[in-house]
């Protein structure tokens, strides 16, 4: 049995983690949609949520292109 937050066929979520910088956590967050694709879920199934989009959007924009990972950002975060 999965919990809500766990992806189809996935016992749990993803463990939470942290980071020194918000630059150093959004490449981890990179690095963990690249494994999760790797891993066969699909893209379009990936989320992430930000707690405070104004330190937030624009490292994690840095990191996902550098990554290749094409995103799609919600207008709301362009605010920030």
């Amino acid at each position: 049995e999965g919990s809500a937050l766990a992806p189809p066929g996935r016992a749990e979520a993803t463990p939470r983690f942290c980071a020194p910088t918000e630059a150093e956590e959004c490449v981890e967050i990179a690095r963990r949609v690249i494994a999760l694709a790797r891993e066969g879920v699909p893209l379009r199934r990936v989320a992430i949520a930000l707690r405070a989009p104004e330190l937030y959007v624009s490292p994690l924009e840095a990191a996902l292109r550098r990554a290749r990972v094409a995103a799609f950002y919600s207008p709301a975060l362009r605010r920030h």
